[in-house]
């Protein structure tokens, strides 16, 4: 008899004795080693849940068996945090990799320390930042070099930040479906944006770090308690004279990384007023965009100003939608410019409003 054929005869009855221990590590503990990861694929969310279940004695059990195929299973799903570390310090480097990758406990296991090889760390904490099932303290920790992520240089850290625009975490942040679907953590800390609002202000001024930084900046839940002043601070790092030109495209061309990153950080600042007459072409383009009381009798002084940088921030300006009769002057204004492009993108957002607001009405 193949061990897959002994394997299959006692499935039915592991599968079904779900909350039996002692029963189930006993039967484990002598299964061979593809039919023990098998099980922790197929079964172990399962019992886990059970509070019958004794996750430690399991855990100790196949890992004493000193398999590496088990090692790589438990790499996978173990939830035990000295099982965990136990396994850090035996696993080669592509186990560790698994471990930090995929295990839903990574972020209890990885130590704060300088327990880790150095040779091989950029490459593990890099599996580690691609770990979507971890709570939001964890991705904190990340952005703001702390634990294990401080012991690395600031351009392999720059690197593993980068890893976090592939992380499901943060892509799937408003699909609350999809996220409940993966089994990811819904905890979300609006802290999240202030570490990012850290590390702009202490990272490398790069064009590369500030289109990292502008990515994340899109798919984090953004917050308004960062202190202005210290935001400010961190905006006059970033500043460049950059800005958009009459041939800009709205639709798909992509800002300059630096006028992106100085927007986003100013986005933070609730009173939007102040930046009406900023020399920082970012800085006014947060006033276009946010305040309430852009007069329609300074549009025309707006435009000569700041060309299609205005244009971009007075249609995305909320305050202009509320109002049909604004609409509607917003609309006319655009046609006197003569600018195709333009009416295009007017045409596109007042289309989104419409359908959110027929949601609304039905729904």
């Amino acid at each position: 008899m193949s061990d897959y054929q002994w394997f299959d005869e006692y499935d039915y009855w592991l599968t079904r004795d779900r909350v039996n221990s002692q029963t189930t590590v006993a039967t484990l503990r002598y299964l061979p080693a593809h039919a023990v990861v098998s099980w922790l694929d197929k079964q172990y969310d399962t019992h886990k849940q059970s509070k019958e279940f004794d996750v430690t004695t399991l855990e100790t059990s196949l890992f004493s068996r000193n398999e590496p195929l088990i090692d790589m299973g438990l790499a996978r799903y173990s939830r035990d945090i000295h099982i965990g570390r136990k396994l850090l310090s035996r696993l080669d480097h592509l186990g560790r990799c698994v471990l930090f990758r995929y295990n839903r406990n990574a972020s209890s296991f990885i130590p704060g320390d300088d327990t880790l090889p150095s040779d091989e760390l950029f490459e593990e904490l890099a599996c580690a930042a691609c770990n979507p099932y971890q709570p939001s303290e964890y991705y904190i920790s990340i952005l703001d070099q702390k634990n294990a992520f401080s012991l690395l240089n600031e351009d392999d850290h720059a690197r593993v930040v980068a890893c976090l625009l592939d992380n499901a975490f943060f892509t799937n942040r408003y699909n609350k479906d999809r996220l409940f679907e993966e089994g990811i953590y819904e905890n979300y800390d609006p802290e999240i944006c202030n570490a990012l609002v850290r590390l702009s202000g202490r990272c490398k001024t790069s064009d590369w770090q500030a289109k990292n930084i502008n990515w994340l900046f899109k798919l984090v839940e953004t917050t308004k308690d960062f202190p202005p002043t210290e935001l400010l601070r961190i905006i006059d790092r970033w500043y460049s004279e950059d800005t958009i030109g009459d041939s800009y495209e709205y639709w798909y061309e992509s800002w300059p990384s630096f006028l992106e990153l100085r927007f986003n950080l100013a986005y933070l600042i609730s009173d939007a007023k102040q930046f009406e007459n900023s020399i920082d072409p970012a800085l006014r383009l947060s006033y276009y965009r946010r305040s309430q009381e852009i007069l329609e009798k300074d549009w025309t002084d707006f435009l000569e100003k700041d060309g299609k940088l205005f244009i971009v921030g007075i249609l995305e300006n909320g305050a202009i939608w509320k109002e049909k009769d604004n609409i509607k002057k917003l609309s006319e204004f655009l046609e006197a410019m003569d600018d195709k492009s333009a009416y295009w993108h007017f045409d596109r957002i007042y289309q989104k409003h419409i359908e959110v607001y027929s949601y609304h009405k039905i729904n």
